[in-house]
């Protein structure tokens, strides 16, 4: 456990999907090959609200995110598309400080999110998310993970009320470290994927 609230991880530092069944550390190679390891921080809200309105300015760079969520309008111009962004089912509060835990790549601005390089009370772990995610699922085993859909666009008709008896959508009170997010995670695709793809084979040869 981090004890963060939120976490962000890019979409291209994740390579694979984790199969149905029993895993091995070649799998978790495959999903996060890089060696980056968890970085801790405290962002503002508007600090946090700023990195998703930039995050949505190109969709290779839309942060995949736990513990939060955000509801867009893409008729809106960039940089002013939230219409809602929510934390344990709470307005974003802009003034408030947030326990964030990203990867140490994401940390130093990587993939034009510079927001990061602005946090406060920054710790580097040590810990790589594949060691975090073998840690999650050791602990978690069987995994029964249900997907959540903590991003929504509205349609053209959409006024996006939410009725007084609809409850808030809630996430864990702390976000269960990196593992339970990469395991939902998409994969890229093209010649690094397969790549990643051989040498996480090779991997499960020399250990297995």
């Amino acid at each position: 456990e981090t004890g963060a609230r939120i976490a962000f991880q890019n979409k291209t530092g994740i390579r694979a999907d984790l199969p149905a069944g029993p895993i091995d550390r070649g799998n978790l190679f495959e999903v996060s090959p890089f060696g980056n390891t968890l970085f801790l921080m405290t962002l503002t809200g508007h600090q946090i609200r700023g990195l998703l309105e930039n995050s949505l300015r190109k969709s290779s760079r839309v942060l995949e995110i736990s513990g939060l969520t955000v509801v867009t309008d893409p008729r809106r111009p960039l940089g002013a598309r939230i219409v809602e962004a929510l934390v344990e089912g709470e307005p974003l509060d802009p003034n408030a400080g947030y326990r964030v835990v990203t990867s140490s790549f994401l940390a130093t601005g990587g993939d034009e999110h510079s927001v990061f390089v602005e946090g406060t009370d920054r710790v580097d772990t040590g810990t790589m998310l594949r060691e975090a995610t073998e840690s999650f699922l050791r602990a978690t085993t069987p995994l029964d993970y249900a997907f959540r859909d903590r991003y929504r666009s509205l349609k053209p008709g959409d006024t996006h009320r939410r009725e007084e008896s609809e409850p808030p959508p809630v996430e864990p009170a702390s976000a269960p470290g990196f593992g339970a997010a990469l395991g939902v995670f998409g994969p890229e695709t093209g010649a690094l994927n397969r790549q990643v793809e051989a040498i996480g084979r090779a991997y499960r040869a020399r250990t297995d």
